[in-house]
């Protein structure tokens, strides 16, 4: 299973103003915290859970529609998360990732 995930979801690198991005952020953490209680139910050999980071991407969401830049395209997006699922799929284990693959901070 792969959740969608955030960089906000973050804890650890929770530091810097709220932004406005609160609700967002404990959504976010929510969705993590809702995600390893899902993995402890499932936890067997070969059941995988993943909590996916999908980058700051370039949609109506991501550049505050139109305001700011994002940092990557959609397709940079989804084919880097699709690389990450298949990398992992049957780890059995929790991860919290970016699209890329690279750890995030719980």
């Amino acid at each position: 299973m792969a959740f969608m995930s955030s960089h906000r979801a973050s804890i650890e690198k929770n530091v810097e103003p709220g932004l406005g991005l609160e609700l967002y952020r404990a959504s976010k953490a929510v969705l993590t915290m809702l995600a390893r209680g899902i993995y402890a139910d499932i936890r067997e050999p070969g059941h995988s859970l993943l909590s996916i980071h999908p980058g700051w991407v370039a949609t109506a969401m991501g550049t505050l529609d139109g305001t700011v830049e994002a940092e990557i395209d959609v397709n940079t997006s989804v084919n880097g998360m699709a690389e990450v699922i298949e990398r992992y799929r049957g780890s059995g284990r929790h991860h919290y990732l970016d699209y890329l693959g690279n750890r995030r901070p719980w």
